[in-house]
């Protein structure tokens, strides 16, 4: 039994890419696993669940989980909302607040791990005062210190990440920029000006309205750099893949401007490897163009096969746990010499 073809015909059907069809009864049992530990637990029940009864069975568990975790997110983010004022402070909703209502639905279906949005460098103080008179903690207080002079007590990388205080212990992250490490700081060029004069107005009926989100090249550049520097391919590869292939379904993406940001930003080998992923796994994809346009050198391209390989992202692989992760990040680099600049700096390359 080639379980690799099997854990692709789930993620096409996902996808939406081949009609749903029941999932052989030998297979059940450890395929639905696997889409569980990928956070796809909700949308398998939804999408292949309604042919296969057996599925809906196995995993209603999962569906309901996600459902509550869902409509709390939701409650308690229109709370902050409502506190910071939409007409009063900018609010762009960030990954899964912002792509659920447009490439899911229902919403729930697409696991959303905390509830992340970006605003105003100078309104962060406010997102702090909202939420501290709401309740919430800090999620590590030991990382916790007044890291800038001009921000409230932030992360290193000034932004907030604190819980709420009810049992479901809601994660909120409200950000000031959304390419964060020092990966990022030290090697990419930024863009976080440019973000804000193109951002949209959000999709979400569930929301207040007056909210915004990134526009559709910068949502899905966002999905591939964090997916490949940020997250450096863990367990929601699979996950974020569906989301920038979904979004390709829903939305008017151009993707000769999303090539030409990339090389502006000089991200260039972390987003192929992400679609090179991505085109190994689901065969069909709609940035073939820009992916061979982006492809890095021979020598780099056996470096990374070393590192990250389609194989691994479906065994959901983690190299985070690993001493490796410094390795990847540093070939993610575009750069020659902004390799030197990360690796000088190794010691605040390894805290990150």
């Amino acid at each position: 039994m080639n379980w690799t073809i099997a854990k692709q015909q789930a993620l096409k059907l996902l996808a939406q890419q081949i009609e749903t069809h029941e999932i052989p009864a030998e297979q059940l049992a450890y395929l639905l696993g696997w889409l569980v530990k990928a956070k796809l637990g909700a949308a398998t029940y939804e999408i292949i669940g309604q042919h296969s009864p057996q599925v809906k069975h196995v995993l209603a568990g999962v569906y309901y989980s996600d459902l509550y975790r869902e409509t709390v997110q939701q409650k308690k983010l229109t709370e902050i909302i409502e506190r910071l004022n939409p007409s009063e402070t900018e609010i762009v909703l960030l990954k899964g607040s912002a792509i659920a209502p447009i490439a899911w639905a229902p919403t729930y279906l697409r696991y959303k791990a905390d509830v992340d949005f970006m605003v105003r460098r100078k309104q962060l103080q406010k997102v702090h005062d909202t939420l501290h008179e709401l309740a919430y903690t800090y999620k590590k207080p030991d990382k916790i210190k007044p890291f800038f002079d001009d921000l409230p007590p932030t992360n290193k990388e000034g932004q907030i990440e604190m819980v709420s205080p009810t049992i479901d212990r809601v994660q909120v992250e409200a950000h000031t920029e959304i390419f964060l490490g020092h990966v990022q700081r030290l090697t990419n060029e930024r863009i976080e000006e440019e973000l804000w004069e193109r951002k949209v107005p959000a999709e979400n009926d569930q929301l207040p309205d007056g909210l915004w989100r990134l526009s559709n090249e910068d949502m899905v550049l966002h999905t591939m750099v964090h997916t490949a520097i940020n997250h450096q391919f863990d367990r929601n590869t699979c996950r974020n893949m569906l989301d920038v292939l979904r979004l390709d379904q829903a939305l008017d993406i151009d993707w000769n401007v999303v090539y030409e940001r990339v090389v502006h930003m000089r991200v260039k080998t972390a987003v192929w490897l992400f679609m090179h992923c991505t085109a190994s796994i689901f065969g069909q994809v709609p940035f073939d163009d820009v992916m061979a346009k982006l492809a890095p050198s021979w020598f780099r391209r056996r470096l990374l096969a070393k590192l990250i390989t389609p194989a691994k992202v479906l065994d959901l692989h983690d190299i985070m746990k690993s001493k490796k992760r410094y390795a990847l990040l540093l070939l993610l680099i575009d750069r020659p010499a902004d390799m030197f600049k990360v690796l000088i700096r190794l010691p605040w390359l390894a805290a990150d």
